[in-house]
């Protein structure tokens, strides 16, 4: 996920305090002992994942021309939290261009599209920049970890955001994982059906984001950068789900004294006014050593544990009706089998329930239906490249 750090000194504050840091531990049951309290269902539920939207994304840059190029910086494709980050896309050919980005949980943001009208024009001699030097504002990797995917689409005429949602809520419009794949159908739709986007070019770029390097015996991150995920409107809606950098060795689900730190402030985060009328699951997660029935039971145990170290030290009411469950090792937080990959993929998830982060930019893509592409009036957009140069 990126943060967007604003310039001005007004705002500076809250983003500042937003990326404090954020809980690492483990749990406390042994292998397979489960929970009355546990309900595996609340995790499992039927919600699009990212790599459905993923695939349909894959489609629409395997349909697209050559010749567009995206990455971040200077093309590295591995970045700490907190890390600035610059994103590039330049083109063989005058093109305005769409940028896509889908976090590792499957959260899309469209980070440019044809509403600015000159600064998405890019070609041969006009490459795109993101921010702008002028900008006002900043980019950082941020939460979660894992792989992050970046999309450009170049087409002739501008892409509206308001062709893809019912109204651009914000700056940086963002929509949570279940509705990443109506955009991108609805995306595939106009550029296929539509003859004004014929000849569209595609690109790809993917990176890799993970916690900084630390010896500090502290908290990973402080009680209100975790409120201030959950809360904060920088962003067009409240960001649903925060991995917790609570790792577990191998094996065990039992809570190191790092992780009992960390817990703490996970506590007072639910704890705290702000989130008072909010309801959290907390979902266990295993690396792929050993069977599926027995991650799942250690999935389990991991998130009884460390929702039992909480309840001990917190008495909020929706401390107390924080849920669990576990989902062993089918949540992958990054690919691969080394021990790193392994280490990062035993955690513990902090969900906010869904009822709760419903926000505008869904309410608003939810109105729109995929087939009515043929019916968007493009004649607005409609301005020939040469004008804008």
């Amino acid at each position: 996920m990126y943060k967007l750090k604003l310039v001005s000194a007004v705002t500076l504050a809250f983003i500042v305090v937003f990326t404090a840091s954020t809980p690492s531990g483990a749990s406390g049951r042994k292998d397979g002992e489960t929970s009355s309290e546990a309900n595996p269902a609340l995790a499992i539920e039927a919600v699009v994942t990212k790599e459905e939207a993923l695939s349909v994304f894959d489609r629409i840059a395997r349909g697209g021309n050559p010749g567009l190029r995206i990455w971040t910086n200077d093309g590295q494709t591995s970045y700490e939290v907190g890390d600035h980050l610059t994103i590039h896309v330049s083109a063989l050919q005058t093109h305005y261009v769409t940028v896509i980005y889908l976090d590792s949980h499957g959260v899309v943001t469209l980070l440019m599209t044809g509403d600015r009208r000159r600064a998405a024009l890019v070609g041969p001699d006009r490459h795109l920049e993101i921010p702008a030097t002028d900008a006002g504002f900043e980019i950082h990797a941020n939460l979660p970890t894992g792989v992050e995917t970046l999309y450009a689409i170049g087409t002739p005429i501008p892409i509206q955001s308001s062709w893809l949602i019912a109204k651009d809520v914000e700056l940086f419009p963002t929509l949570d994982s279940d509705n990443a794949v109506q955009l991108a159908k609805r995306l595939e739709a106009l550029l296929q059906k539509r003859k004004e986007f014929e000849g569209y070019s595609a690109a790809r770029f993917d990176q890799v984001i993970s916690m900084p390097h630390t010896q500090n015996a502290a908290a990973q991150y402080a009680a209100l950068g975790i409120v201030e995920y959950f809360t904060g409107r920088h962003r067009a809606v409240r960001r649903p789900r925060l991995d917790l950098d609570i790792k577990f060795r191998s094996g065990t689900a039992e809570l190191t004294p790092e992780a009992k730190l960390d817990l703490l402030e996970v506590g007072k985060a639910i704890s705290d006014s702000r989130l008072s009328r909010n309801s959290f699951v907390l979902i266990g997660h295993t690396d792929d050593v050993g069977s599926e029935d027995e991650n799942m039971a250690l999935s389990l145990s991991r998130a009884a544990s460390a929702k039992r170290f909480i309840n001990e030290n917190f008495s909020a009411e929706n401390v107390a009706s924080c849920e669990i469950a576990g989902v062993g090792e089918s949540e992958p937080l990054v690919p691969g089998t080394s021990p790193v990959d392994r280490g990062l993929n035993r955690r513990v998830t902090l969900e906010m329930r869904r009822e709760a982060i419903r926000g505008n930019a869904e309410a608003d893509l939810s109105a729109l239906a995929i087939t009515d592409v043929e019916d968007i009036d493009l004649s607005a957009a409609y301005v020939p490249i040469l004008d804008e140069r």
